[in-house]
């Protein structure tokens, strides 16, 4: 199997020779970028000598970056800043990067296995017809939330399957974000999983001027599906689970209390909850369906290829994030997609 190379030269590396390290090893956190950079950082790091996927994540390679707003901001003198820097942030970020085979086969169709995958029953409610309809009606919103999808979707339910997640799970940012990682609610709840600030610190999501992991899609898919298994364990149901995670689990945990005092059934079609949590889970069920039958609503989803589209590598040393997105031959527009949970025009290091 042949991959695109970035570097086509020894030239290549010597804007980058001074930022690099190749026997750093950061904590968990990832600079995002195509697919198809991977090998073009894996020559940089290995001397030219072209690496595998694989055996590149066997390294242990990662790298730092930040995406929010870099071209429109001046580039920074990265020696200057490097005391502040390490002062104020002491651990680097994971970076992605897009690998794209050119002359393999296709791979399956993503939306194949998630299909395969839905395991929630159905909700005897007109919440959930309405909300098909809803979707139904607006093609082209659902194109473009798919589209963003693409980007994200595979890694996210790869971990759902592998934590036995019913893959209803993996389409839940849909209704939080629309996949949308720069989604900010007026709860103060930001990227794709919506995690309010206090939340997201319970689940290691670090939040400061240079980093929010809130939008960082690694460790903001990790954190919500542990604080989703958590619910589950906490409820005994996905419903009600649902619920907590939009409503807040002591909220749900007072609603039973009030439905048990009155002699009244605790599940989630009994409680008292707001209008929005009441539509939470029909939602999510609209568009589980949409997804399973999408001819059915009059709606196309473009096949997803079922392979990963990022992967992570990682620096010990700073570099301005025009330089990263050059070196990783992607766009500004899909680094900062990649990398939405960086605030600064700089790669930091560990």
């Amino acid at each position: 199997m042949s991959r695109r190379t970035i570097f086509g030269d020894s030239n290549f590396l010597a804007p980058i020779s001074n930022h690099i390290s190749d026997n750093s090893v950061a904590p968990a956190a990832a600079f995002r970028c195509h697919r198809r950079g991977i090998e073009a950082i894996g020559a940089m790091l290995a001397s030219l000598i072209r690496l595998t996927h694989s055996a590149l994540l066997a390294l242990g390679i990662l790298i730092v970056t930040q995406a929010a707003h870099a071209e429109d901001q001046p580039a920074l003198n990265i020696s200057l800043a490097d005391q502040a820097i390490s002062r104020t942030l002491p651990n680097a970020r994971n970076i992605l990067i897009e690998i794209i085979p050119d002359d393999e086969p296709a791979p399956g169709d993503l939306w194949v296995r998630i299909r395969n995958g839905f395991a929630m029953r159905d909700l005897d409610s007109p919440l959930v017809a309405k909300h098909e309809q809803w979707y139904a009606s607006r093609p082209d919103y659902v194109a473009r939330m798919t589209d963003r999808a693409r980007r994200y979707l595979y890694y996210i339910a790869t971990e759902v399957e592998r934590r036995g997640m019913p893959s209803e799970i993996a389409l839940l940012p849909m209704i939080e974000s629309a996949f949308n990682p720069g989604a900010y609610s007026t709860a103060r709840a930001s990227g794709i999983w919506q995690f309010i600030p206090s939340t997201g610190k319970n689940f290691g999501m670090e939040q400061n001027w240079w980093y929010d992991g809130r939008r960082d899609i690694v460790s903001a898919t990790n954190g919500a599906l542990d604080y989703l298994q958590k619910l589950h364990d906490m409820f005994g149901d996905w419903e009600l689970a649902l619920a907590a995670y939009n409503w807040g689990e002591g909220a749900v945990q007072r609603a039973q209390t009030r439905n048990r005092k009155r002699g009244l059934p605790v599940n989630y079609s009994s409680l008292k909850m707001p209008k929005e949590t009441r539509s939470y889970v029909p939602k999510l069920l609209a568009v589980r369906n949409i997804v399973a039958n999408p001819a059915s609503f009059g709606l196309v989803l473009e096949d997803i290829p079922d392979e990963p589209y990022f992967a992570a590598v990682a620096t010990s040393k700073h570099m301005d994030v025009k330089l990263a997105a050059q070196l990783a031959d992607i766009s500004m527009e899909e680094f900062k997609a990649l990398n939405p949970a960086h605030n600064r025009p700089v790669i930091l290091q560990d």
